[in-house]
């Protein structure tokens, strides 16, 4: 019953953030790939709501919290850039032009593929450098998040009929992995309310 109350709150904060997203995306337009090019306040919103809910989960003495949630910070500015960066490589920009290799193409269209992971396991470093304990096990359960959240999205789409195609890019257009996202997030900070360091 303890496990269900942690998760729901955890799940009803994936979709809220889903939900922000798909908001602003609907109120801006769907059309085309006019949503990579302006900034989506969702973000930063959905990013202050996570860690509103992360600091009531975890438990640490003031001045350590406070460095916690400003590493975050600075951690989810660098992933941001990084994503978008890779978004627009792989959909916006023609690397081609710029006299880019075969690799040099490869590694900026698929680049996200890589991202996304690693964020999943920097979090988990992150965590385990600030003292927490965080079994490997749920480490791996975040990762399988990650790696079934596109699958299980494009699946989805399929199954309601949802306007444009049933792939990738829309997987996140339409805001349906984003979820997925939080709750991989989610599951590492939600496991690691045990401190190694009990200062």
């Amino acid at each position: 019953m303890e496990v269900f109350k942690r998760y729901s709150k955890l799940i009803a904060l994936a979709l809220v953030c889903g939900l922000l997203w798909r908001i602003e995306l609907e109120y801006h337009g769907w059309a085309a790939l006019g949503w990579i090019s302006y900034f989506h306040n969702a973000i930063p919103v959905g990013f202050v709501l996570f860690m509103v809910w992360a600091n009531s989960v975890v438990k640490l003495p003031i001045k350590k919290r406070l460095l916690l949630n400003i590493v975050s910070i600075l951690f989810a500015i660098s992933v941001f850039y990084a994503v978008n960066y890779s978004l627009h490589t792989m959909y916006v920009i023609n690397l081609a032009i710029f006299d880019a290799s075969d690799l040099e193409i490869f590694i900026h269209v698929t680049s996200i593929f890589f991202i996304v992971p690693l964020v999943i396991l920097c979090a988990f470093l992150l965590l385990r450098i600030f003292g927490f304990r965080v079994h490997w096990k749920h480490l791996l359960w975040s990762l399988l998040f990650i790696l079934v959240s596109i699958p299980v999205s494009i699946f989805l789409l399929d199954l309601v009929n949802h306007k444009g195609s049933s792939n990738f890019i829309h997987t996140i257009k339409s805001g349906f992995i984003i979820p997925w996202i939080v709750l991989s997030l989610g599951v590492l900070v939600l496991e690691s309310r045990k401190k190694i360091d009990k200062d």
